[in-house]
This record gives structure tokens, C-alpha cells and sequence, in this order.
């Protein structure tokens, strides 16, 4: 929750996609949240998971110091 989306439309162009801050999670009988509500400038609307694209993920990583670099080079900085 508190996530910054795109709201997906079949009527507009990705460009012109809203923004919307998931406020509620619905999750379905097998655990999984399929359904949630998400606050845009003109209301509150349900709108199905599949919809959203995240702005950013709120996943934690552990990366390396070391990273390769894409001609397969290491190469050291802060990530």
C-alpha cells in the first residue's frame, strides 16, 4: 500500500496514463491480491492488479559491490 502507480487504460495513450496511490489491498480466497483501491486526482475507484504499472519497486536487493560491466569488465562503485 502507498504505492505510486500508472493506471492502465484501453482508452488512452500510455503517455496519458493517470497516476494513482494504491490506498487498499482486496486479496482473493487463494491469498493473492488481485483487486485493490487506488486514489487518483478525480476520486477513489477499484481497479483490477493486472492494471497497475509501478513507478517503483519496493523490493530490497542485495547487489554486489563488484558489478560486471556490460563488455564483461569489472568494475567497483557504490550501487
Amino acid at each position: 500500500m502507498g504505492d505510486i502507480v500508472f493506471v492502465s487504460t484501453d482508452n488512452h495513450k500510455k503517455i496519458d496514463w493517470p497516476l494513482a496511490r494504491v490506498i487498499q489491498l482486496f486479496p482473493s480466497k487463494d491469498g493473492h491480491v488481485r483487486l485493490t483501491k487506488v486514489k487518483m486526482k478525480n476520486g477513489e475507484y477499484l481497479r483490477p492488479m493486472d492494471q497497475h504499472i509501478p513507478l517503483e519497486l519496493s523490493v530490497e536487493l542485495d547487489t554486489p559491490k563488484n558489478l560486471r560491466s556490460r563488455n564483461g569488465l569489472l568494475r567497483k562503485g557504490r550501487v
